[in-house]
């Protein structure tokens, strides 16, 4: 024999699951399921910028030099001393740069020494024909490991991917000029 109070629940859940069915169906419920959710617009790290604009990108780092890379005018482009680069390397590296996005914004008046962005270890400077001129500030890492802590300009200090950064430390370190290898001798990978 089933007690009355299975009764009283068996009651409640059928009258919650109506409810739910309702709000689930009504058009104008405030969780109607009908709804589509909108997406969150996540800013970027460089907005007003694009690749085709760019006619100078330099990566100065406090230990290792500077790699300065400058478009010419046919298109191509030259890592400054050294010779003439692939300009998909270069486009790769410059869209890497521009599609990064910012996981978090710190207080404008937060302390650059203790994010190592007073004297960063790396620097971004990326120049347009215009005159147009942006600095890039690339502190140290986040506790979890997983950032970047950059100042952009005179902006508040951000985070970003630290994968997105060193994509673009790698493509800097990539933008070497594309030599044959000489017949009979075998390139040496390290």
């Amino acid at each position: 024999m089933i007690r009355r109070s299975t009764w009283v629940v068996f009651g409640i859940f059928v009258l919650v699951a109506v409810l739910v069915f309702f709000l689930t169906k009504t058009p104008n419920a405030p969780f109607s399921g009908s709804q589509t959710p909108e997406p969150t617009a996540v800013p970027r790290m460089i907005e007003g910028w694009t690749s085709e604009e760019i006619t100078k990108a330099t990566l100065i780092r406090a230990i290792g030099g500077t790699t300065e890379l400058i478009r010419q005018g046919d298109g191509q482009w030259l890592n400054q001393g050294v010779g003439n680069v692939s300009a998909g390397k270069v486009e790769q590296l410059l869209s890497e740069l521009l599609a990064t996005r910012i996981l978090t914004e710190l207080p404008a008046d937060y302390s650059l020494e203790s994010l190592y962005l007073a004297n960063p270890g790396q620097t971004i400077i990326l120049e347009a024909e215009t005159g147009k001129k942006l600095e890039i500030r690339v502190g140290g890492l986040t506790p979890t490991g997983n950032g970047y802590y950059v100042k952009v300009q005179d902006h508040a200090p951000i985070v970003v991917s630290r994968y997105a950064i060193e994509a673009v430390f790698q493509g800097f370190d990539a933008a070497l000029p594309d030599t044959p290898t000489p017949p009979g001798i075998t390139p040496v990978v390290p």
